[in-house]
């Protein structure tokens, strides 16, 4: 390198020095990344603090809630003649001994947890987070089996009420803590994130159950159900409930029910000692792909209208079999478990407007709602018999994967039919077939295809052949009626 070329690059080395380096220890103080300055980055042009900036400790946060969080040890005199309909934190090598957690919601003793945790139980105790070895006898106010959620009371004033916050604000990505007791190896802090929201498998808790989870990846473990699902401060967002896995350990699936339906239940129970939901009065079912074309529509979204119960609100408000209800209140419904939960949790005489779609046209109705009735408002589930062996007059339907017979005497009385019932039954379903897949089975009726009703086997062919490329059939199968849309196959 000449000196011409070594003057110009120290020249260069020299201009950048200037450039970057403070031109006194004042300014030192602001330069990054040897100073002290708070700056931001952007990413998609929204700032973002450094990570300097962000806290990296949790314990402000456990401080606020945990001594809300209690203990909560249950006793059974003797061991029942049946498992419960739900599995109890039960890890005493006493099958009459079972543990749990739950939250303080009110300083003068109610404490929210799940029914799991004390269903069947003769004697409730609750153990305090002081370190006072302070426990209490406690008083079941109230319970509901269909949310997994219950309210006990005990007799202490002055307690350290947990802050109860808006789940409905919760987002994918928010950063949660759970605690609880698990295994009984004293309160213990585990921190994650939230996972999903709106998870309403029903098998979780049971037929019949209410179901809209919160799912989150902090550990949870038995022991920890009826504890808290905290937010970033210190809000009860959650009542932990129930995870996934095979072997009963922690698989990072697990499950909170979301603290705005828990309030709901919790006021009526702690008000009255049970559960008081509003009723609608229709049998309802999810739009699929398939059912959804069949009426013209390319959206799923939305729950079609089965039946519609004489005398119902849904019957005052002139709704009808066929609509599909597409919002209520102005929210969207995305599929029947959000129209149950959005019903089940407004009281009875409340108004709620239904927008739907009928003949392809948008209408709305205001409907008042009722009580549910004992039963959850759903007609009576009469088993399909499969001993009927009377094969005559099968005719096979081409392209649909199924084979018909007519109703006969013997047939009626072994599937317990009212008389007015008519249709044709299904005799056998090829299994690997489209309607074998949507539930289609030996015993189903149909009483509809395309909307004609069908009195024998030449209406349900005609009406197949007439259709198009997709056939909706209105079916009863074991006390309920429903839609299922079928593709016809080239065979």
């Amino acid at each position: 390198m000449t000196k011409i070329h070594r003057l110009a690059v120290s020249a260069l080395f020299a201009a950048i020095a200037a450039a970057l380096l403070p031109s006194s220890p004042a300014q030192a103080q602001d330069w990054w990344p040897f100073g002290k300055k708070k700056t931001e980055v952007q990413v998609n042009n929204v700032p973002i603090a450094r990570a300097a900036n962000i806290s990296t400790s949790y314990a402000p946060i456990v401080k606020t809630i945990a001594p809300s969080v209690v203990t909560i040890k249950t006793k059974r005199n003797a061991k029942p003649d049946s498992q419960p309909d739900f599995p109890s934190d039960d890890d005493d090598s006493q099958p009459q001994r079972a543990l749990g957690s739950g939250v303080i919601v009110t300083s003068d003793g109610y404490i929210l947890t799940n029914n799991h945790v004390v269903a069947g139980r003769d004697r409730i105790l609750v153990d305090l987070s002081d370190n006072k070895d302070h426990e209490y006898e406690a008083k079941l106010v109230g319970a509901d089996k269909k949310s997994d959620l219950a309210v006990l009371k005990i007799d202490v004033k002055d307690l350290p009420a947990a802050t109860l916050g808006d789940s409905s604000l919760m987002e994918v990505g928010d950063v949660v803590l759970a605690i609880g007791n698990p295994f009984d190896i004293g309160q213990t802090v585990t921190m994650g994130i939230i996972s999903g929201l709106g998870r309403n498998d029903t098998s979780i808790l049971g037929q019949g159950s209410y179901a809209n989870f919160i799912q989150t990846d902090a550990a949870i473990n038995s022991g920890n159900s009826g504890g808290p699902l905290v937010d970033m401060q210190g809000r009860v967002i959650g009542i932990n409930t129930a995870i996934i896995s095979p072997n009963g350990g922690n698989l990072g699936i697990g499950f909170a029910i979301p603290i705005n339906m828990a309030r709901f239940i919790m006021e009526q129970l702690i008000a009255n000692g049970k559960v008081t939901r509003g009723y609608l009065g229709v049998q309802i079912d999810n739009l699929d792909p398939d059912l959804a074309s069949s009426y013209g529509r390319r959206s799923s979204q939305g729950v079609l209208i089965t039946k519609v119960e004489a005398g119902t609100p849904a019957d005052k408000a002139k709704l009808q079999r066929g609509d599909i209800i597409t919002e209520v209140n102005d929210e969207p419904v995305k599929d029947a478990q959000t129209l149950r939960l959005a019903v089940s949790s407004l009281a009875p005489n409340t108004q709620l407007k239904v927008k739907y779609i009928r003949n392809g046209k948008e209408s709305t109705a205001t409907v008042v709602l009722g009580k549910l009735p004992d039963g959850d408002g759903n007609a009576n589930n009469n088993p399909s018999s499969d001993d009927n062996t009377d094969s005559s007059g099968i005719t096979t339907v081409k392209g649909l994967g199924f084979d018909i017979q007519a109703l006969t005497p013997d047939i009626r009385r072994s599937l317990n039919l009212s008389p007015e019932l008519n249709g044709v039954v299904i005799a056998r379903v090829d299994p690997n077939s489209s309607a074998a897949d949507k539930g289609l089975r030996r015993g189903t009726i149909i009483l509809e295809v395309n909307d004609k009703p069908v009195t024998g086997i030449k209406d349900a062919i005609d009406a197949i052949k007439q259709g198009q490329s997709v056939v909706r059939l209105y079916i009863w199968d074991s006390g309920f009626t429903h839609y299922v849309a079928l593709k016809k196959s080239s065979d």
